[in-house]
């Protein structure tokens, strides 16, 4: 059990389910994916955007971007993350399937100044990210 991914020190009540009870552990963001039908939804697409509130080097571990970009990828669409904030490692992300990051912050402000833009904010970070792929397009 100590071998099988999400059943280690962090995993007790997971791997006690898989020994005790014939469990199969399944990752939530495939889980999301498949109630959601997302793969079929995702066909044809030119685009996904995705959210999460602090990109760092823990988001390539099972979080939604990471595998939305894995689902959409998969259908050669690529995806883009707009974040919170940006921490260390969010970099790695372009390895794991993002293709592109737009941190929603336009200019240093404390959390709530952003909790209380937030809709401001988002509009403003969707419009750089298409702006820069309409660049990306041969347009300006």
């Amino acid at each position: 059990v100590v071998d099988r991914p999400r059943a280690g020190a962090a995993g007790g009540l997971g791997a006690g389910l898989i020994v005790f009870a014939g469990a199969e552990l399944k990752s939530g963001v495939d889980m999301v994916c498949e109630v959601l039908d997302f793969d079929a939804k995702v066909q044809g697409a030119d685009l996904v955007i995705t959210g999460e509130g602090r990109a760092d080097r823990s988001t390539i571990y099972d979080k939604a971007p990471v595998g939305v970009a894995r689902h959409a990828l998969a259908h050669r669409v690529p995806t883009i993350l707009l974040a919170g904030s940006l921490g260390p490692g969010y970099e790695e992300l372009h390895d794991h399937g993002i293709a592109g990051i737009v941190c929603i912050a336009d200019r240093p402000m404390t959390f709530e100044q952003s909790l209380r833009r937030t809709e401001e904010l988002l509009e403003g970070a969707a419009q750089r990210a298409l702006r820069l792929m309409w660049i990306g397009l041969g347009r300006e």
